[in-house]
């Protein structure tokens, strides 16, 4: 069964840099209602408005809504529910930063799937499970992201946006766990890339590049990376991917001794941090910075 409406909002939770959302959220966060009467349970509906909560920044709604709903579903023994409930809430956990959380929910949707024999969620739920593992930089992010490929692998599944996915989740866990594959990371990259221009998936293809990107500045190719991340620009949209493009723009330049340019895109980047209220971007980009003025390199 394949799963096109199940998906983890890759788009909303950054792996290179997570940070953790405020628990002010949206006023139009208070206009979602859930059903109070009628066929449709609150599990149903929360599944069905999942993409919707997310686009919106409603976190914390979604996670409150999805307690209540996973007990509804026990009650019930509404198992299939209970599978992609655990699965959605993940995500939103990781999203806000709460990793034990998000794995403790991810191992259920994985035990849920296996029981269901649904290979598309035991897929998606390990390669969240990676996700989390290579955010506390535990080495076994790339081991679970490689049970995911295994699994698609194996059961041929035809389905290019989640096998985009977990070629982008095993790419970008072999560049950051030491020690770090980065032929291999690259490879895995150059494939969710295809897969998501393929499949018109912008936004994907951008996390991807970008840490494509990434890699050929680790590995030296400077004039590479160039031309990669300005081929990149046309899909920037949104303030925290035109944060990261510019950072890694400037980071790029800064190795080509374009000190002029590479400040001006690091500024660009650090308005945007701080507008977004994003901390641990901003340190990056102050040590950034520090260098571009002196005339220096980053320790990578």
């Amino acid at each position: 069964m394949k799963l096109k409406f199940y998906y983890i909002q890759w788009a909303l939770l950054p792996l290179l840099l997570v940070c953790p959302v405020q628990a002010k959220e949206p006023e139009v966060c208070s206009t979602f209602r859930p059903p109070i009467s009628g066929d449709e349970t609150l599990g149903h509906w929360l599944l069905r408005e999942d993409r919707a909560l997310k686009d919106k920044g409603c976190w914390h709604k979604h996670l409150e809504l999805g307690t209540t709903a996973l007990a509804e579903s026990e009650q019930k023994g509404d198992n299939r529910t209970i599978m992609l409930l655990s699965l959605q809430l993940a995500s939103s956990s990781f999203y806000l930063g709460d990793y034990d959380h998000s794995f403790k929910l991810a191992a259920r949707a994985l035990r849920e799937g296996r029981q269901q024999q649904n290979k598309a969620v035991q897929a998606e739920a390990l390669y969240l499970q990676s996700a989390i593992a290579r955010a506390k930089g535990q080495p076994d992010a790339v081991s679970l992201a490689e049970d995911a490929l295994t699994i698609l692998q194996k059961e041929r599944m035809d389905d290019p946006v989640l096998e985009g996915k977990v070629h982008f989740n095993l790419g970008a866990a072999l560049s950051d766990i030491p020690p770090k594959k980065l032929n291999q990371s690259k490879q895995h990259l150059k494939q969710a890339y295809s897969l998501f221009v393929a499949n018109k998936r912008n936004h994907d293809a951008l996390r991807a590049g970008l840490r494509w990107t990434r890699v050929e500045y680790l590995q030296g190719h400077y004039p590479e990376a160039l031309k990669l991340i300005k081929s990149l620009e046309l899909w920037v949209d949104g303030p925290r991917s035109k944060m990261l493009y510019n950072y890694q723009l400037a980071k790029v330049l800064h190795r080509l001794k374009d000190w002029r340019k590479a400040n001006h895109y690091a500024m660009e980047a650090l308005k945007l941090a701080e507008t977004l209220d994003a901390s641990r971007d901003k340190a990056r980009i102050d040590t950034l910075l520090l260098a571009i003025n002196q005339h220096r390199f980053v320790v990578d």
